[in-house]
């Protein structure tokens, strides 16, 4: 059985030609008696292949070698190689970092106002109709080798990221980033490791992916107030809007509480801070479903 394992202090790190760190530790096991090498990796005290160095993060562990040492068989020496250029050559597929590519996109979107925030309706506050942009943006493409179809694979289809994300050093808000396609490959043998990879391609649009409307309607909000005694009772109705005195043809601009928003003063002057209004009222729909992207490799 094994009675000791021990770090000895000869253990050693350099910095090569390539600016990368070579690490070797050694780890020196008591025995009390003859024990096979797979007792020796198998014992929780010694470092695994594939595993970090203890006190240096970016190393990992590429290779565990165990050698007897002194006479009766009760003396090993186990050499642990590290190293920091591991990210190509790693031989655990599963340990690969994601490959993430990246290309422009533009998205044809319906656009409620201009870079200046002026709503796009005419100066009587009439709504100017299919005004279309490209709207810029990017498309993340993670590719990441996976030991399985992952847990959240079904809840992730077609949804946007419910808070904000880190994308391969770059930071996005919540709701800008959409996953519009996913593939899994089958399965596949690297080094007697069996992995799929998968595949995500990540949309991103700087004004987002759910669904903005402008408020409007045929029909506005009224108050009634009716005082009867020290009893006083406000009434909300609906009421037809009337334009020119006949009723609207067309859907009008509405404020948050649903009452028309006049553009111009009965003697036909711009009204201060309508265009605000419009904005303030823009309706929000949440039209795809929200996921948490931290689930994801996306480093």
């Amino acid at each position: 059985m094994i009675t000791q394992v021990k770090r000895i202090p000869q253990a050693s790190g350099d910095w090569g030609e390539d600016g990368h760190l070579q690490i070797t530790d050694v780890y020196r096991v008591h025995t009390s008696g003859r024990v096979d090498v797979l007792d020796i990796l198998s014992d929780s005290r010694i470092p695994k292949r594939y595993t970090f160095h203890p006190d240096v993060d970016a190393a990992l562990c590429m290779r565990v070698a165990p050698t007897r040492t002194g006479r009766g068989n009760r003396l090993w020496d186990v050499t642990c190689s590290y190293t920091t250029d591991w990210r190509n050559n790693i031989e655990n597929p599963l340990l690969r970092p994601a490959d993430i590519t990246w290309r422009d996109a533009e998205h044809l979107v319906g656009a409620l106002y201009d870079l200046d925030g002026q709503p796009f309706v005419s100066t009587s506050g009439e709504l100017l109709e299919d005004v279309q942009l490209e709207s810029p943006g990017e498309i993340a493409t993670i590719v990441k080798n996976v030991d399985g179809m992952p847990a959240w694979y079904g809840a992730s289809r077609n949804a946007v990221n419910q808070h904000g994300v880190w994308i391969d050093g770059s930071y996005y808000e919540a709701g800008l980033c959409r996953i519009k396609s996913r593939q899994l490959s089958g399965w596949k043998t690297e080094n007697d490791i069996s992995y799929r990879t998968l595949t995500l391609e990540i949309h991103i649009r700087e004004i987002g992916w759910q669904s903005a409307m402008l408020n409007r309607g045929f029909y506005e909000l009224v108050s009634t107030t009716e005082t009867e005694g020290e009893t006083t009772t406000t009434t909300v109705s609906r009421k037809r809007i009337l334009v020119d005195g006949r009723p609207a043809v067309e859907p009008q601009l509405l404020d948050v509480d649903g009452k028309v928003i006049e553009f111009l003063d009965s003697e036909g002057n711009p009204v201060e801070g309508a265009h605000q209004k419009v904005i303030e009222a823009v309706r929000h729909f949440r039209v795809r479903p929200t996921f948490d992207f931290s689930q994801l490799p996306l480093t």
